[in-house]
């Protein structure tokens, strides 16, 4: 930048300035890595995020200089991600991108705020639709559905798709009304496609014994009622087809019509299976569950969704749970054994558990091998009710010998029932404990905040007189190993008046542990309210 540029005087003002770019360094890179540095900035754009205009800023690489933009030009995969949000460009992009593969994203159904714009939308999507035979990944949005529903036999979408790897389909529905799912012939897409192993449709209903139902890798399947979710025979004879399956999302499983008998139960494996997600009634999973098979490895997350007028009980999911974690447990399996447990209950009322097992590197964060909520709509349940859930969720579980770490949001008033008490006495090797106070509304819509931690510290004071230590005194019978405890938003004066005893319990707790050689080594507060720093320094001199 510093040095001077010797320019030819033979040339023009534009040729010099080609000329001096000549010469940056950038220039020096031949055109296939170029291009690749391109392709990069195009798929950085975030496809798969709604349409917006940056999605066109990787275009601006053509217009540097003319050493990259002959480059751009001269690279047909760059122009392959087409989207209708700027139609004028759609055109230029199918010419540009010449027989390379391309990446569809269409918005159809919405009427843009200046009319003649949505008119050119609408013709620049059916010209683009018809090359759909070069299209490697297609992705629709329909809004409203009601407009896709009459629109939908005139999109072209009736030849085929060779090339076609990646399909995603949603009809953007408006919640306060109950919409039919858009049904799609047995013709869409001429029925086939060879290379299809992506398949997600949100609100679009695909006939169950369509050819596309086959052979995919990934499918994820969502429907707004849950009164259009297939049958188990329905979903047994989709994925008896797919024996590659890595990925397997079903969301809207409705109330389980009376069951069939479950004695000659046909169990279909998938061996490939990495991640299952299922969301419905309890009795709808569990039986998903008893009729498919995959590696007990697998990362699952369950929402349960409750409605005691019709699908009261949730023990059904608790014993398929239960039949997973016996196949996963075995005392020669390091992998088996759960090392982290996650519990919450809001008010709303819902309950969240997140287990994880042991990882194999500390550089990788791994999903958690099991997500379980369990949310009760209609009817508010008594606190009793949540505690004796949890109890049972965690013997369905069992065994929890190897937790470390241990995660709780628990409302304080739960800690007296003791089916729940008694199952995390059993945790004996929880090593890291940590508290979040429970926030959440009432049933008259006010916001309630919870003083957790008061029960929770009395509990950890507990002496088991049955083993004794050196000093005489018994071990303690919650959490004997505890080393770290980790307090989140809890509020060491609620009332404003020093009347709350929290601080003292928490020293107390401190001081206890320390006289029995089980000392608190690493006490952290996040966020915590209504403590002073004379406080936390009173905590820190408790050895």
């Amino acid at each position: 930048m510093g040095s001077s540029v010797s320019v030819p005087r033979d040339l023009g003002k534009t040729n010099s300035r080609t000329y001096r770019n000549s010469l940056a360094l950038i220039n020096q890179l031949p055109p296939e890595i170029l291009s690749q540095i391109f392709l990069f900035c195009a798929s950085s754009t975030s496809f798969s995020t709604p349409l917006r205009p940056s999605r066109w800023s990787f275009i601006a690489v053509s217009h540097v200089c003319q050493y990259w933009r002959n480059v751009a030009l001269g690279c047909p995969a760059l122009w392959s991600y087409i989207d209708s949000s700027n139609p004028d460009c759609i055109l230029e992009m199918l010419k540009r991108s010449g027989t390379c593969p391309l990446t569809f994203r269409i918005s159809v159904g919405k009427v843009q705020a200046h009319h003649m714009k949505w008119i050119q939308e609408g013709r620049a999507t059916a010209v683009a639709l018809g090359h759909i035979y070069r299209v490697r990944e297609f992705t629709l949005y329909a809004s409203p559905i009601g407009t896709v529903i009459s629109h939908t036999g005139n999109l072209g979408l009736a030849q085929a798709v060779p090339l076609l790897e990646v399909l995603r389909l949603e009809a953007v529905v408006d919640n306060r009304f109950v919409h039919d799912p858009v049904k799609l012939s047995s013709r869409f897409l001429d029925g086939d496609a060879p290379r299809l192993k992506h398949l997600e449709l949100r609100n679009f209903l695909l006939p169950w014994d369509s050819r596309l139902l086959k052979g995919l890798t990934v499918l994820k399947l969502s429907l707004n009622d849950p009164r259009d979710a297939p049958t188990s025979h329905q979903v047994r004879t989709v994925l008896a087809r797919m024996p590659g399956l890595k990925v397997l999302e079903l969301d809207g499983l409705g109330v389980l019509p009376p069951p069939a008998t479950t004695s000659n139960i046909k169990v279909v494996q998938l061996s490939h299976l990495r991640s299952v997600t299922l969301r419905g009634s309890s009795a709808r999973c569990a039986n998903l569950l008893s009729h498919i098979s995959f590696p007990v490895t697998t990362n699952m997350q369950f929402n349960i969704v409750v409605d005691p007028r019709t699908d009261p009980d949730v023990s059904l999911m608790l014993t398929s749970l239960s039949r997973i974690r016996s196949l996963l447990f075995s005392e020669n399996e390091p992998q088996s054994r759960i090392s982290r447990l996650q519990i919450s209950v809001d008010y709303s009322p819902q309950i969240h558990a997140g287990v994880q097992l042991p990882q194999t590197s500390i550089t990788i964060s791994l999903p958690p091998w099991l997500t379980l909520s369990i949310q009760f709509i209609a009817v508010r349940v008594a606190g009793y009710n949540q505690a004796e859930l949890i109890a049972n969720v965690l013997e369905a579980l069992s065994p929890l010998i190897s937790i470390h770490n241990l995660s709780l949001s628990i409302p304080d008033e739960m800690w007296q029932f003791r089916p729940m008490t008694r199952r995390f006495s059993s945790l004996g090797s929880v090593r890291t404990l940590h508290l979040q106070a429970v926030s959440g509304d009432d049933s008259t819509g006010g916001r309630i905040f919870d003083y957790s931690g008061l029960r929770v510290f009395e509990l950890l004071m507990l002496l088991d007189p049955t083993p004794l230590v050196e000093n005489g005194f018994g071990q303690f019978a919650f959490f004997p190993l505890l080393r770290t405890l980790h307090l989140t938003s809890l509020d060491f004066d609620p009332f404003g008046d020093a009347s709350y005893t929290l601080l003292d319990r928490l020293k107390e707790v401190l001081e206890l542990r320390a006289i029995i050689k089980a000392g608190i080594e690493v006490l952290k507060l996040e966020k915590c309210r209504n403590i002073s720093k004379e406080d936390i320094q009173s905590l820190r001199q408790i050895s």
